[in-house]
C-alpha cells in the first residue's frame, strides 16, 4: 500500500502532517528529491542558477516562505530525518535535477515567461492560506490550468517527473508492504492517475 502525502513547500501544516504520517510507521519513505537537491538542502550550498527564470522563481518562493517561516525543502528534509529517526529506509525518487534543467533549456523564452503571467494572473484567483496545503479541488484545478496554459513547462517540470516518481512508487510497492510518498501537492493528480492506471493500490492521506 502506498500512502501519499502531498505538501506545500512552505507550509508549516505540511511539516506537521508529514511527521504524523511517518510516526504511524512504514517500511520505507520516498521523497520528491534527487541526490543533488538532497545534498544541497543538507549542506546549504545553493549552486548557480542556470537562468533568469529560476532566479526569479527562487526569489518569489523565498519571499512567500518568509511569511510562513518554512523554507522550500524543509518539509522534505523533515520527512528524511523523521524516517531516519524511526529507522525507516528512505528513497530519493525524483529525476536528477540536471536532467530536468537540460529539458528546461529546450523551452523557448516566451513559454518560460508564460508561467509568471499565469502566476500573477490566473493562479491569483485561488484563495488559500500559505500556512496550509491547498485543498484537493484547488490543486486539481490549478494543475489543469497549468497544463492548458503552459503545456511545455508543465510537461518538463511536472508531467515527466510524475511519470518517473509513479514508476518508482510502483516498484517500491512491490517490494515493501507500506510505502509513504512525500511529494509536492501539484504532483498528486498525475501520480494518482498513473498508479490507478497500473492497478497499484494507494491512499491519499494529504487531506485526512
Amino acid at each position: 500500500m502506498i500512502r501519499l502525502v502531498g505538501t506545500s513547500h512552505i507550509s508549516p501544516q505540511a511539516i506537521k502532517r508529514i511527521e504524523e504520517e511517518i510516526e504511524e510507521g512504514a517500511d520505507c519513505v520516498a521523497v520528491e528529491l534527487d541526490e543533488g537537491r538532497y545534498r544541497s538542502l543538507v549542506t546549504g550550498e545553493k549552486g548557480g542558477y542556470p537562468s533568469l527564470f529560476f532566479l526569479v522563481a527562487s526569489w518569489i518562493q523565498k519571499k512567500l516562505a518568509e511569511k510562513t517561516g518554512v523554507m522550500p525543502g524543509d518539509e522534505m528534509l523533515t520527512a528524511v530525518e523523521k524516517a531516519q529517526e524511526k529507522n525507516i529506509r528512505v528513497y530519493l525518487m525524483d529525476r536528477p535535477i540536471y536532467k530536468t534543467l537540460e529539458r528546461f533549456k529546450e523551452i523557448s523564452l516566451l513559454n518560460k515567461l508564460k508561467i509568471f503571467l499565469l502566476f500573477f494572473g490566473g493562479l491569483k484567483r485561488y484563495s488559500f492560506s500559505l500556512d496550509e496545503v491547498p485543498s484537493e479541488e484547488i490543486v486539481e484545478e490549478a494543475t489543469e490550468l497549468l497544463s492548458r496554459r503552459t503545456p511545455e513547462l508543465y510537461r518538463v517540470l511536472v508531467d515527466e517527473r510524475d511519470e518517473i516518481m509513479a514508476r518508482v512508487l510502483q516498484d517500491l510497492s512491490e517490494r515493501h508492504e507500506e510505502v509513504i510518498a512525500v511529494v509536492g501537492a501539484g504532483h498528486l493528480p498525475g501520480i494518482k492517475r498513473r498508479l490507478e492506471g497500473a492497478g497499484t493500490e494507494y491512499v491519499d492521506n494529504t487531506f485526512k
